[in-house]
C-alpha cells in the first residue's frame, strides 16, 4: 500500500475496517543501537477547508531548531474521534515532504497505539514514512489509566503517562517502528518548559501560517 492510499477516506466503516487491518503491520521494535538525534515535530492547523501542516526538525543533541517544512491543501475530510488520521495524516506527511533535512524520528501531535483501533495517527504516519514514531497526545483517547500507564480492559499496555511538570499529563504511545520505553525516553529528553520541544515548534507554526490561509 502507497502514501496516498493510507490516507483514502470513502466512509466510516471502511476507514475503521482499514484501520484494523493496518494496525497488524506496526512494529514496536527499535532499531539495533536507536540513538536518535535530530526529531522532528510533526502538527496542523485548519481555517474553514483549508489545512497547513508543519514538520519541524530539533535537533536533541544541541537543543536548537533545524529546519521547517510546511504543506497548504484543501482539506476534504472532517474530523471525527479515532478516525484523526484521514484528515492530518496528508498534511503532516506533505510537510515532510519538503524538509532537506533527515529526522531520525517523529513526534505527532496525537495517538499511536493507544487507540480504540490499536492504530491512531501517529501509526499512519509511521507506517507512510517507514521511520520510527511516536504519539504524544495532551489528553487520553481510549483505556484507562493505572500506575503510569494507559491500558485497554484486558490489563495490555497501550502507553505511558508523562508527567512533564506541566497542569497537564502527555500520553505517549508507539507510532511504529520503536518500543514504548524508548519512545518514552525520547520525548522525556526533549522536554522543554514541560513540552516536547519540535511539537511546540511545530505547533506555534501551524498557527502562524494559519493566518494565511484562504478562507
Amino acid at each position: 500500500m502507497n502514501r496516498k492510499e493510507l490516507f483514502v477516506f470513502k466512509d466510516v466503516e471502511s476507514a475503521t475496517a482499514k484501520q484494523q487491518q493496518l494496525s497488524l503491520l506496526v512494529r514496536e521494535e527499535s532499531p539495533l543501537g536507536f540513538r536518535p538525534r535530530l526529531l522532528c515535530g510533526l502538527d496542523a492547523a485548519y481555517k474553514e477547508d483549508w489545512g497547513v501542516g508543519v514538520a519541524a526538525v530539533w535537533d536533541l543533541q544541541e537543543s536548537s531548531l533545524v529546519e521547517v517544512g510546511h504543506a497548504m491543501k484543501l482539506v476534504s475530510v472532517d474530523y471525527m474521534p479515532g478516525l484523526l488520521a484521514f484528515r492530518e495524516g496528508p498534511l503532516v506527511v506533505a510537510a515532510v515532504e519538503k524538509l532537506r533535512s533527515s529526522p531520525d524520528m517523529f513526534l505527532v501531535d496525537g495517538h499511536g497505539r493507544a487507540h480504540p483501533r490499536r492504530f491512531g495517527l501517529a501509526c499512519h504516519v509511521g507506517l507512510a514514512l517507514d521511520m520510527p514514531t511516536v504519539g504524544v497526545a495532551k489528553s487520553n483517547l481510549y483505556g484507562g489509566v493505572r500506575k503510569g500507564e494507559v491500558v485497554d480492559s484486558d490489563g495490555i499496555t497501550l502507553g505511558r503517562v508523562l508527567e512533564s511538570g506541566r497542569n497537564r499529563p502527555l500520553f505517549v504511545s508507539v507510532g511504529h517502528k520503536v518500543n514504548l520505553a524508548d519512545a518514552f525516553d525520547v520525548v522525556r529528553g526533549s522536554l522543554v518548559e514541560g513540552y516536547p520541544a519540535p511539537l511546540r515548534t511545530a505547533h506555534l507554526e501551524a498557527l502562524r501560517l494559519r493566518r494565511n490561509l484562504q478562507s
